[in-house]
Protein backbone atom coordinates (compact mmCIF):
# COMPACT_ATOMS: atom_id res chain seq x y z
CA UNK A 1 0.00 0.00 0.00
CA UNK A 2 2.73 2.59 0.56
CA UNK A 3 4.21 1.57 -2.66
CA UNK A 4 0.98 3.15 -3.96
CA UNK A 5 1.43 6.35 -1.99
CA UNK A 6 4.66 7.14 -3.29
CA UNK A 7 3.92 6.20 -6.71
CA UNK A 8 1.35 8.67 -6.61
CA UNK A 9 3.12 11.30 -4.79
CA UNK A 10 5.68 11.25 -7.17
CA UNK A 11 3.48 11.33 -10.15
CA UNK A 12 1.95 14.54 -8.70
CA UNK A 13 4.95 16.27 -7.38
CA UNK A 14 6.34 15.86 -10.90
CA UNK A 15 3.21 17.10 -12.75
CA UNK A 16 3.14 19.86 -10.60
CA UNK A 17 7.01 21.03 -11.42
CA UNK A 18 6.15 20.19 -15.45
CA UNK A 19 3.04 22.25 -15.20
CA UNK A 20 5.12 25.06 -13.35
CA UNK A 21 7.71 24.91 -15.91
CA UNK A 22 5.63 24.79 -19.11
CA UNK A 23 3.54 28.13 -17.51
CA UNK A 24 6.57 29.74 -17.29
CA UNK A 25 8.16 28.86 -20.23
CA UNK A 26 4.53 30.35 -22.38
CA UNK A 27 5.26 32.97 -20.25
CA UNK A 28 8.36 33.95 -21.91
CA UNK A 29 7.78 33.07 -24.86
CA UNK A 30 4.33 34.97 -24.88
CA UNK A 31 6.61 38.37 -23.52
CA UNK A 32 8.98 37.29 -26.56
CA UNK A 33 11.97 36.67 -24.34
CA UNK A 34 13.26 33.33 -23.95
CA UNK A 35 12.40 32.64 -27.82
CA UNK A 36 12.35 34.28 -31.23
CA UNK A 37 10.69 37.80 -32.00
CA UNK A 38 7.57 36.90 -33.23
CA UNK A 39 5.65 40.07 -34.70
CA UNK A 40 2.65 38.18 -36.51
CA UNK A 41 -0.29 39.44 -35.23
CA UNK A 42 -2.27 41.74 -37.60
CA UNK A 43 -5.50 41.52 -35.26
CA UNK A 44 -5.64 45.42 -35.47
CA UNK A 45 -5.41 46.18 -39.27
CA UNK A 46 -7.70 47.59 -41.19
CA UNK A 47 -8.56 45.00 -44.82
CA UNK A 48 -6.50 46.90 -46.54
CA UNK A 49 -3.48 46.96 -44.45
CA UNK A 50 -3.82 42.86 -44.68
CA UNK A 51 -3.97 43.04 -48.31
CA UNK A 52 -0.70 44.82 -48.89
CA UNK A 53 0.82 42.63 -46.29
CA UNK A 54 0.00 39.78 -48.03
CA UNK A 55 0.64 41.03 -51.66
CA UNK A 56 4.00 42.20 -50.15
CA UNK A 57 4.81 38.38 -49.12
CA UNK A 58 5.80 39.50 -45.96
CA UNK A 59 7.72 36.84 -43.16
CA UNK A 60 8.82 36.99 -39.87
CA UNK A 61 12.03 35.28 -40.99
CA UNK A 62 13.65 35.94 -44.09
CA UNK A 63 15.62 33.04 -45.97
CA UNK A 64 17.97 35.82 -47.48
CA UNK A 65 20.66 36.60 -44.47
CA UNK A 66 21.42 39.32 -47.00
CA UNK A 67 18.19 41.13 -47.01
CA UNK A 68 16.51 41.63 -43.67
CA UNK A 69 14.09 43.61 -42.80
CA UNK A 70 16.67 45.50 -40.33
CA UNK A 71 18.93 46.49 -43.50
CA UNK A 72 15.69 47.78 -45.99
CA UNK A 73 15.27 51.40 -46.45
CA UNK A 74 11.61 51.33 -45.25
CA UNK A 75 12.21 49.79 -42.43
CA UNK A 76 11.19 51.60 -39.30
CA UNK A 77 13.51 50.88 -36.30
CA UNK A 78 12.38 50.09 -33.34
CA UNK A 79 13.67 49.73 -29.33
CA UNK A 80 15.99 46.51 -28.91
CA UNK A 81 13.71 43.20 -29.00
CA UNK A 82 10.86 45.08 -29.97
CA UNK A 83 8.82 44.63 -33.76
CA UNK A 84 8.95 47.87 -35.83
CA UNK A 85 7.84 48.79 -38.67
CA UNK A 86 7.64 49.92 -42.49
CA UNK A 87 6.63 52.73 -44.66
CA UNK A 88 4.54 50.27 -47.12
CA UNK A 89 4.15 47.06 -45.03
CA UNK A 90 1.67 48.26 -41.89
CA UNK A 91 1.30 46.11 -38.51
CA UNK A 92 4.79 44.60 -36.79
CA UNK A 93 7.38 44.28 -38.35
CA UNK A 94 10.19 41.44 -37.41
CA UNK A 95 14.02 42.88 -38.18
CA UNK A 96 15.02 39.60 -39.39
CA UNK A 97 11.91 39.51 -41.69
CA UNK A 98 11.44 39.92 -45.28
CA UNK A 99 8.88 40.92 -48.49
CA UNK A 100 9.49 41.89 -51.92
CA UNK A 101 9.35 45.92 -51.23
CA UNK A 102 13.00 44.92 -49.37
CA UNK A 103 14.88 48.15 -50.89
CA UNK A 104 18.64 47.83 -49.37
CA UNK A 105 19.92 50.67 -47.27
CA UNK A 106 22.09 52.80 -48.90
Amino acid sequence: MSSNLLDRRTFLTRAALLGGTAAGLSLLVGCGKGGALVCTDTASLKPDELATRTSSNYVDASTDPTKLCSSCTLYLPAAEGACGGCSVVKGPINPNGYCISWVKKA
